[in-house]
């Protein structure tokens, strides 16, 4: 761990949505934006301008960006009501209550960049969270700029937002993410890969089957840099693809018995149910969004036994914040948190954290204390790298004890039915029993 990191420890604002995890259901709903496109949460009418410290008693507002045509919108603006409730439910953040105010990206720049604009020089936000796919981000990452706000995204997708950093770092230092960039995500994935899903099947090849987006660049050549398994050519199909048939016969002509995925804004609902209905000889692992919706399984139906992807974010014990934070979620929403809450939920608590730490919600303050900052997590420890660090500053660090890291879930049978079971890394395994990874039966 790099000493000159400050842990959150007792006192902190961790401490304090640690002890409201299973205790707390967060609070009532308020009357959010969400739904109607975006507006303040809760809002009671005061100006929102950015006021540093604490002598004041007017509302922190924390900007939320959501995909709304997906179900990850849903996901981000449920994690973000839960980080808002806990918080106020203790007393805020610097003496302050939390609202939120929330707008549609619709997954489109174009909308994203509005949205944005709209959140930092009409509503005067002082702080902005969520976020979803890469050029979105870069839409709204230009309107922080120079002077901030603090843009924790709970999703990054490419590097190109980090490249701005290490590019340009006094224009561009105000954006962060915990959550690892492509290349980054498949080295963690191959690891997994290696140490769990190779010695327990035999598998020896993999075939990259993955979405042609800004966020599968570099997917193949880190795979082959990151994997001792024999890696064959990939196959790459667009975004809008509804029949996979190709897809798949490609797949067949590889001869690997095992799919590397990089499937995060396709129709993977369709992938799984065309993969299961033609039986195709080769089992998975890597991104596959869908699966992490809490639909997924009325979606596809029989088709999602043996699905497995991986995940920032599971029901195991990664820290001592992640099982408090399945259960407050589950009691709060009635359903299990899918990554992009789990994503949201550490972006915007580790942000209001470096506030705290730094006594000031003041932009160039709560970058420094967040580029020192380490704390527990959902998804691991929260460590935001420096430009000095890592070509992906103000990314998390990947590392399995010390930062965050991906977790593999299967679908398998248990009493007639299917549950996700975490099958790796050894790390977490344990919450669900010695769960091993299953190839199909037809592989």
């Amino acid at each position: 761990m790099v000493s000159r990191r400050r842990f959150i420890e007792t006192g902190s604002i961790a401490t304090a949505l640690l002890a409201a995890g299973c205790t707390s259901n967060g609070g009532g709903d308020g009357s959010d934006g969400s739904d109607g496109g975006g507006g303040t949460d809760g809002s009671d009418g005061s100006d929102n301008g950015t006021v540093t410290g604490s002598a004041t008693d007017e509302p922190i507002t924390v900007g939320v960006f959501y995909p709304g045509v997906i179900p990850d919108g849903e996901l981000t603006t449920n994690a973000a009501k839960y980080v808002r409730d806990q918080l106020n439910d203790d007393g805020g953040v610097l003496g302050r209550e939390i609202e939120i105010v929330t707008a549609d990206t619709k997954l489109d720049p174009e909308t994203a960049g509005q949205e944005g604009r709209r959140l930092v020089e009409q509503e005067d936000v002082d702080f902005l969270t969520g976020g979803y796919a890469t050029g979105p981000i870069l839409a709204i990452q230009q309107h922080i700029a120079g002077s901030g706000p603090v843009f924790n995204a709970s999703s990054v997708g490419g590097t190109q937002p980090l490249d701005r950093i290490a590019n340009n770092y006094e224009q561009h230092k105000y954006f962060f993410s915990p959550v690892p960039v492509g290349p980054l995500v498949v080295s963690t994935m191959a690891a997994n890969m290696d140490n769990v899903i190779q010695p327990q099947t035999g598998v020896e090849n993999v075939v990259p089957v993955i979405e042609d987006h800004a966020w599968t660049k570099g997917f193949v050549d880190r795979l082959k840099q990151s994997t001792e398994m024999n890696v064959e050519d990939p196959v790459r199909f667009s975004v809008d693809t509804t029949d996979f048939s190709p897809v798949f016969s490609k797949v067949r002509d590889s001869g690997a018995d095992l799919m590397m995925l990089g499937i995060a804004v396709a129709n993977g609902a369709g992938f799984v149910t065309q993969w299961a209905d033609n039986e195709v000889p080769a089992g998975m692992t890597g991104i596959l969004v869908a699966a992490n919706a809490p639909n997924f399984k009325e979606q596809v139906g029989e088709a999602a036994h043996y699905v497995s992807q991986q995940q920032l974010g599971a029901a195991a014990p990664i820290t001592e914040v992640s099982l408090p934070f399945v259960e407050g979620y589950r009691e709060r929403f009635d359903s299990t948190p899918g990554t992009t809450a789990w994503q949201t939920y550490d972006a915007f608590t580790s942000m209001m954290a470096a506030a705290e730490e730094a006594g000031t919600i003041d932009p160039d303050e709560v970058v420094a204390s967040l580029e020192e900052l380490v704390m527990p997590g959902t998804m691991g420890m929260l460590d935001y790298m420096t430009v000095e660090e890592s070509d992906y500053p103000h990314n998390a660090r990947m590392d399995p004890d010390d930062g965050v890291w991906y977790s593999m879930l299967q679908y398998q049978q248990e009493g007639g039915d299917l549950k996700n079971k975490v099958v790796g890394p050894d790390q977490w395994e344990g919450h669900d029993g010695e769960d091993e990874y299953q190839l199909p039966p037809w592989v």
